[in-house]
């Protein structure tokens, strides 16, 4: 009797111990369980790039960059075209000499005259410059050599400057509102630039004039009666 209440008491136990297991989880034939940390939530993700998007400022900003790429572009044009305007050399240099012989250049769209004293070696030569669509009736700039050159008189007014590396003198009479003369001074005394445009086209063509006065060379022959050996540039 007592045996047979001990089996009953162990075969109940066994029932217990069945139902306790773990709760089975169908893997199909070579797979492997994933575990907790293998599992990527959305947060995780990356976000996808759609090819060909580009943002509003992005845009703005390439369209900037190509209309400053385009102005330059014309600039550079403009200057190319300005640098293939003809100019023509001048050099007035006397056939029976002179105490200065004077070169320069000059673009196809303006002319110039000239004038020189009758002695020999010539001491003295004017050139008027001047564009063609003015004429020399309207006025010029004189560029000029003459031997013992000087300026005085009521009104002026000096200051000191450069032409072409060299200094000078820069002359205005009864406070005009334009320069009247620049004169060189040294070695160069006689040598000197006038204005004789005045307001009327001097503003209108002083670019022009500026790059006329960077050819401007003087190449003196003589000084004080006495033939130079070596003529500055």
């Amino acid at each position: 009797m007592k045996k047979r209440i001990l089996l009953t008491v162990c075969f109940i136990m066994l029932l217990c111990m069945a139902g306790c297991g773990s709760p089975n989880t169908d893997v199909a034939d070579g797979e492997e369980p994933l575990t907790v940390s293998e599992i990527v939530t959305k947060e995780d993700e990356e976000p996808v790039e759609v090819a060909g998007l580009e943002e509003p400022e992005a845009e703005e900003s390439n369209n900037a960059q190509q209309k400053e790429s385009d102005n330059v572009q014309q600039e550079e044009s403009d200057n190319v075209q300005q640098d293939q305007k003809a100019w023509e050399k001048v050099v007035i240099a006397p056939p029976e000499g002179a105490y200065c012989n004077i070169s320069f250049s000059l673009p196809e769209d303006w002319d110039y005259s000239w004038a020189q004293t009758e002695d020999v070696p010539v001491s003295s030569i004017s050139i008027g410059i001047y564009p063609k669509a003015e004429g020399d009736a309207k006025g010029c700039i004189a560029i000029k050599y003459a031997e013992g050159f000087g300026v005085c008189g009521t009104g002026l007014e000096s200051v000191e400057t450069t032409f072409n590396g060299h200094v000078a003198y820069k002359g205005t009479y009864d406070d005009h509102p334009y320069w009247d003369f620049i004169s060189l001074s040294g070695e160069y005394r006689g040598c000197s630039i006038w204005n004789y445009a005045g307001e009327t086209w001097y503003d209108k063509y002083q670019e022009e004039l500026e790059e006329i006065f960077a050819t401007v060379k003087f190449e003196l022959l003589i000084r004080d009666g006495v033939p130079l050996k070596d003529a500055f540039d």
